[in-house]
């Protein structure tokens, strides 16, 4: 016989706030424990942006305030719908022009559509791998460039500083059996 308090106890348990205390990516599906006020869940799952065709994956974190969902107010059924801003991981952005995505390591993915600007910093190495990349603007690399390929360039190539190719210098290098002055009537032979 369901009683008033068993009612009370399903509505209370519809929608919580909790914090995530545990998690475990070994389960199927990877599951975490919330503690919400006096009840700590059994292993529950999270909601992902995208679960099909296209897989979205960001774990939660221990100290994530999240969103949690009871249907008919039974905790162990329940899923975590949302994160929510909290004191200890506040929003990064104010701005509602700016989409962006920040990694407690430092690398910040981050496009504002006013500007029409994509930033990227990456505390680590990006690695591409595309059958073809295509590149339209101008520009500009700051570092070295390493190419394991051929270079073929359909402009001319322009260099403030000398070229070599081989060890030999472009601005360096001289020939023999060239005669100068006045004999010097046509393109070398």
């Amino acid at each position: 016989m369901t009683t008033l308090n068993d009612i009370h106890r399903a509505l209370q348990n519809l929608i919580r706030i909790g914090q995530v205390f545990d998690v475990d990516l070994s389960l199927t599906p990877p599951s975490v424990r919330v503690r919400a006020g006096d009840l700590e869940t059994d292993w529950i799952a999270w909601g992902a942006g995208r679960a099909g065709a296209v897989s979205m994956w960001a774990a939660p974190v221990i100290g994530e305030t999240v969103l949690m969902l009871a249907p008919n107010g039974d905790t162990a059924g329940a899923i975590i719908v949302a994160s929510l801003y909290s004191s200890e991981h506040p929003t990064l952005e104010r701005s509602g022009d700016v989409i962006a995505l920040h990694i407690d390591d430092g690398t910040v993915i981050r496009y504002d559509r006013a500007a029409h600007q994509l930033d990227a910093t990456i505390n680590g190495t990006a690695n591409v791998n595309a059958k073809a990349i295509n590149l339209t603007g101008p520009i500009t690399i700051d570092g070295a460039v390493t190419m394991t390929e051929t270079l073929n360039v359909k402009g001319d190539i322009a260099s403030q500083a000398d070229v070599t190719a081989s060890g030999i210098s472009l601005k360096g290098h001289t020939h023999g059996g060239v005669k100068g002055g006045p004999d010097m009537t046509g393109a070398p032979q």
